[in-house]
């Protein structure tokens, strides 16, 4: 695969704190965007940033850009990298069949989202999680091939086009791929600063 053909926002980068806290997470300034995600789950907060752009050579984590060194000798930052594209896009539909995080722009009624997101992970057998916006709600219906199902809604004002789903589910997917509990995510809340905003995830 020719990743220098990808559009540049393809690949991603997730690093996730070891334990509770890390919440003095903070992105090097680059050229990218960098969206900071907590979660605030039965075992605490838990820190973590979601880079997007290709990965920084060079740098810890399977070339990927490193946050502040924790204090006090923590151990180091869990990192993940995947392959993240819209499976609606046109000028990408060539490599979705290689993506680990598929998403999508395109709202759904929620009595139909299931649907929607089981057809995205049966057509493309190499995706890891899916994610599908919820028309009305607001929110957005994950899963996996594993039949895990994480329904994400906001809290408040409800959902504004700014939640930047994309993010949230590269979140979730480090999440799992570094093999930390799904079960942690019920009735978990994701904090993002950046976009004001607290979402609220429950698991069925």
């Amino acid at each position: 695969m020719n990743l220098s053909a990808l559009p540049p926002d393809a690949m991603v980068s997730v690093a996730l704190a070891p334990g509770p806290g890390g919440a003095g997470l903070v992105a090097r300034p680059a050229a990218r965007t960098a969206v900071s995600v907590g979660v605030v789950g039965r075992t605490g907060f838990r820190a973590g940033a979601v880079f997007s752009g290709p990965p920084q050579a060079g740098t810890p984590g399977h070339g990927s850009p490193a946050p502040a060194p924790p204090a006090g000798g923590a151990p180091p930052w869990l990192w993940d990298v995947h392959l993240r594209l819209d499976a609606h896009v046109r000028e990408t539909a060539r490599w979705a069949e290689y993506a680990d995080v598929l998403t999508t722009s395109v709202a759904v009624p929620e009595e139909t989202a299931e649907r929607h997101l089981a057809r995205m992970l049966a057509d493309h057998p190499g995706c890891l999680l899916a994610a599908v916006p919820l028309r009305g709600s607001g929110g957005c219906l994950m899963g996996t091939p594993g039949r895990l199902r994480l329904t994400v809604v906001p809290e408040g004002e409800g959902g504004r086009p700014s939640h930047p789903w994309p993010a949230v589910a590269s979140y979730v997917h480090a999440w799992l791929a570094t093999r930390q509990s799904p079960r942690d995510l019920h009735e978990a809340r994701l904090v993002l600063p950046a976009a004001r905003a607290t979402l609220r995830m429950t698991s069925g």
